[in-house]
């Protein structure tokens, strides 16, 4: 629904396959695709994407489209 929107200003946050409680540690942003890192695994920390989310909204650089992140 949001794709097809063009009245508003919009961004959705989708974390790795592997969404588990933890602190923030370095990372990764990707695009609409499922992310991996060095050891193969797709995951990302609950601080992880919580930093995520707050740099987006104080630096926003993603308009109407969707990221991700993973743990590096």
């Amino acid at each position: 629904m949001l794709k097809n929107t063009t009245s508003v200003n919009w961004v959705a946050v989708s974390p790795s396959a592997n969404f588990k409680p933890g602190a923030f540690a370095d990372y990764e942003l990707g695009n609409n695709t499922l992310m991996k890192n060095a050891d193969g695994k797709s995951e990302v920390t609950s601080g992880t994407i919580g930093r995520v989310i707050v740099e987006e909204i104080i630096n926003p650089a993603h308009h109407n489209e969707r990221f991700t992140a993973v743990n590096k």
